[in-house]
């Protein structure tokens, strides 16, 4: 009750009507649905996001760059090529946004039917594969190189913001690290490795039960250990 009782002095009413008793915690809710999975059989921790009303979670768009590098022609496919910087390159977050397309240029090789800026199709051993027929295999210490990503209309989107909604129908579940909330506040439970569509079924049950009205909730399962 919001209301003074009996003889409660002003400041016991204010730190009354400030705590509560029964409130449900980010640790009490993140136990909850541990005591679900660990009750299922399954061993692993949870994590638990909460998404407050009209924020974003964004991916923001990065080149790289680098001097000198192995050119192998694949041979096993029709015009394929790939391109192993003698420094090293990170795939996974240039090949992964959608619906974008990753490019490499190549300038300054040794071999001028080397350069060029090429689509990006896949990926081998340590660097992009691509198309190039006229390519030369060699070690070229002196191309210059620069791997980025395009959107759809051509733009290359280095520095570009990207906020994914969250997608549970895409394919390897590569949208779920970003995501973007409008009028509604959501929950994302992530459960461990080896989850089941029962288990899943099992956590929403429950948290309809003790969740506020109006929150959303939604249940991923981790892709790997």
């Amino acid at each position: 009750s919001l209301l003074r009782q009996g003889s409660e002095s002003n400041e016991s009413l204010r730190e009354r009507i400030r705590s509560f008793s029964n409130v449900l915690s980010y640790e009490a809710l993140l136990d909850y649905i541990q005591g679900i999975v660990t009750a299922s059989g399954l061993t692993g921790d949870v994590a638990l996001l909460e998404l407050k009303q009209n924020k974003t979670f964004s991916l923001v768009h990065s080149d790289q760059s680098g001097t000198g590098g192995q050119f192998t022609d694949l041979g096993d496919e029709e015009d394929g090529f790939a391109f192993e910087p003698t420094d090293g390159v990170t795939l996974s977050n240039m090949l992964n946004p959608t619906p974008k397309e990753t490019y490499l240029n190549v300038s300054t090789a040794t071999s001028a039917a080397n350069d060029g800026t090429f689509l990006v199709d896949g990926a081998y051993e340590s660097g992009p594969s691509y198309d190039n027929a006229a390519g030369v295999a060699e070690t070229d210490p002196l191309a210059t190189w620069r791997l980025f990503n395009k959107d759809l209309d051509g733009q290359d989107v280095t520095t570009f913001h990207d906020g994914f909604f969250y997608d549970p129908t895409t394919a390897g579940g590569d949208q779920a690290g970003y995501r973007m909330t409008d009028q509604e506040q959501v929950i994302i439970v992530i459960l461990p490795f080896g989850c089941t569509q029962t288990l899943v079924y099992s956590v929403l049950d429950g948290l309809s039960l003790i969740k506020g009205a109006g929150i959303k909730v939604l249940v991923e399962c981790r892709l790997n250990s």
